[in-house]
């Protein structure tokens, strides 16, 4: 069985660097416990519409926008923001 890796680009690090700390650690945490190491990280999130591979995940008032990779078994998380402000940058 397969399962994913978790990697961040340097957007998605700058993103985390303006949420507050408790939002962050939560968004962190819900990551690491939900699709970091899972066999099917679509389990958890919706198709991204007009972004190929893309895939979005809800964690409280923010969304994680993610290229899941297949073929290298990799979730590369590219924005972190609110609803309002990810899907406009």
């Amino acid at each position: 069985m397969k399962t994913y890796k978790l990697s961040f680009s340097r957007q998605a690090i700058k993103d985390l660097k303006q949420i507050t700390p408790k939002d962050a650690d939560r968004i962190i945490t819900w990551l690491e416990a939900n699709i970091d190491g899972c066999e099917e990280p679509r389990a958890h999130g919706k198709n991204l519409v007009g972004v190929a591979n893309g895939w979005r995940y809800k964690v409280g008032k923010y969304r994680i926008l993610t290229h899941i990779y297949d073929d290298e078994i990799v979730i590369d998380v590219f924005r972190i923001g609110k609803r309002g402000d990810v899907y406009k940058k």
